[in-house]
């Protein structure tokens, strides 16, 4: 239950708020994951929605992703559902894993 209210913040406050950039050349795969799952854990680390929120912008201005270049990565690639369940299945497994665990595994 907590995964999905977790997950509903990070998406609401992606779908809102300050105006999306265009992106600037899309995401590769691996920083898509990167991305969310390091938005995830700090988004479930917040003790309440303005925590999670200040959370989210300092991981997306850390990692220099915009909000529309994670949206866009999901439109680019939703002919292929496929594809988008495996990238999710990647995130949550490195989300199942502990921290220091998936740091190793993405090298």
């Amino acid at each position: 239950m907590l995964r999905i209210s977790v997950l509903g913040t990070l998406l609401a406050f992606l779908s809102c708020g300050s105006p999306q950039q265009p992106p600037r050349g899309g995401l590769t795969r691996q920083a898509y994951i990167d991305t969310y799952v390091e938005l995830l854990r700090a988004v479930a680390a917040a003790s309440d929605s303005a925590a999670a929120a200040d959370s989210t912008k300092a991981v997306l201005g850390r990692r220099g992703v915009s909000e529309a270049e994670l949206i866009d990565f999901a439109r680019r690639r939703a002919a292929d559902p496929q594809y988008l369940a495996s990238v999710w299945l990647e995130i949550e497994t490195r989300l199942r894993a502990p921290p220091d665990t998936a740091a190793t595994q993405e090298r």
